[in-house]
């Protein structure tokens, strides 16, 4: 993992946890790594999780087009009244990193798909989604 990567996705962290979304403040953290721990935790977890970096040569010289992805988990267990509120709470997130520019780089692209896990949210009452965020880095 590239330390452009990890500086990338610190920032997103950063970012969130000084966020909220209607009354919701976003517990973000950065992990390099995401044990089964997270997932079954009761309270609101969000974090951002370096995910890759692109690299390719725009010019004969050394110009170079550099994205990285940076994926943002949001867990939670929840009750059934709660769904709603975590896809408006994840949709409220996507919104915030939608072209915001960072010191490494702009938020140039975000996606979700699917929306949450449907089956995790059947099973054990888990909410888990998966925001992609992709920052065109500036050098």
């Amino acid at each position: 993992m590239s330390s452009i990567a990890v500086r990338a996705a610190d920032e997103v962290a950063a970012y969130l946890a000084a966020q909220t979304v209607g009354t919701t403040r976003i517990p973000c953290d950065r992990r390099l790594i995401v044990d089964e721990k997270i997932a079954a935790a009761k309270n609101l977890q969000v974090l951002a999780v370096p995910h890759s970096l692109e690299s390719k040569i725009i010019s004969r010289g050394s110009a170079r087009d550099r994205t990285v992805t940076v994926d943002i988990g949001i867990m939670k267990r929840a009750f059934d009244d709660e769904l709603e509120a975590l896809l408006d709470l994840s949709q409220g997130i996507a919104d915030l990193l939608e072209g915001r520019a960072f010191s490494s780089g702009v938020c140039v692209e975000v996606s979700f798909a699917p929306l949450y896990d449907a089956e995790l949210w059947l099973q054990q009452h888990s909410f888990f989604a998966v925001i992609v965020a992709k920052i065109r880095v500036l050098s």
